[in-house]
């Protein structure tokens, strides 16, 4: 069974910036799908064709029933603070068997998890890629390293060199010698 992944506004953002939407639709048994007002907010700077090229690679754009619109506006209404796009968000996996949010908000985090929803971040992209070999380390890092730089990442400078050398093992030739990517996290 697929895997529905839906991203918070900004989590698409982030992850189109990185170069990374169309390695996360290389990914196997997961489908990522974006609410229907996220394609014409001009979020991603994307044209029609461009939108028609990620559905013909598995993108689902999901136009929201008056059912998920409903429970969209009763998400805002429990959870104030979250944004329409959050709650669009967390209606589009509800609709959805087997959904994962994906978002760096820590507020939307806890309430989808208030809801019974999965909700990871932008790390577990990076884990995912890499598991299903969708793109580079090299990619992979470069990600990291301008999340971090943009502030992207609420995670400590710590964790993320960690997750960084982590990724650096990947790329040692047999001989043990590094790749040029290894340095990547000082540059």
């Amino acid at each position: 069974m697929n895997r529905s992944i839906v991203c918070d506004d900004s989590a698409l953002a982030d992850i189109h910036n990185a170069g990374l939407l169309c390695a996360m639709l290389d990914v196997p048994r997961h489908q990522l799908v974006v609410p229907y007002p996220f394609k014409y907010l001009g979020l991603l700077g994307l044209t029609d064709k461009d939108w028609d090229l990620l559905q013909d690679r598995g993108l689902e754009i999901l136009d929201l029933s008056p059912e998920e619109l409903a429970n969209a506006h009763r998400f805002k209404i429990g959870y104030p603070k979250l944004s329409a796009n959050d709650c669009f968000s967390v209606a589009a996996a509800k609709a959805r068997d087997n959904s994962l949010v994906i978002s760096e908000n820590p507020q939307l985090r806890l309430a989808a998890g208030q809801t019974g929803l999965c909700a990871c971040g932008l790390l577990w992209v990076i884990d995912e890629l890499q598991a299903a070999k969708a793109c580079s380390i090299q990619r992979l890092i470069a990600a990291l390293r301008g999340w971090r730089n943009d502030g992207k990442m609420p995670h400590s400078d710590r964790s993320l060199k960690h997750r960084v050398r982590r990724l650096r093992r990947f790329t040692q030739a047999p001989s043990g010698k590094r790749t040029e990517v290894t340095h990547a996290w000082r540059q």
